[in-house]
């Protein structure tokens, strides 16, 4: 499992962050987008198969982090997975 970076932002001026493909067998993976004072929760949502969030990063109030993922115990599977792209948008002048 990959740890995640704790609240940040990517740097980018937009950003596309956890577009699931997959999520089988496993719990965890909240992914939260807080206020500028990178503590107060604006939303949290665990999300599936097609789903991601599309927001404003770099010079923007929004921060964003994931919460760990591990195997789900209610399930029969030995090992879960999570597979997932994150677009940095960069627009230019």
């Amino acid at each position: 499992m990959i740890v995640p970076e704790g609240i940040h932002q990517d740097g980018a001026d937009y950003i596309i962050s956890g577009l699931v493909m997959e999520r089988e067998g496993i719990v965890g993976g909240e992914s939260t987008v807080y206020g500028p004072d990178r503590s107060t929760p604006y939303l949290r949502t665990v999300l599936q198969p097609g789903q991601g969030l599309f927001q404003a990063d770099a010079g923007s109030p929004l921060w964003h982090g994931v919460s760990p993922i591990r195997v789900d115990p209610d399930s029969d599977q030995p090992e879960g997975h999570r597979s997932i792209f994150g677009f940095d948008i960069h627009v230019g002048n």
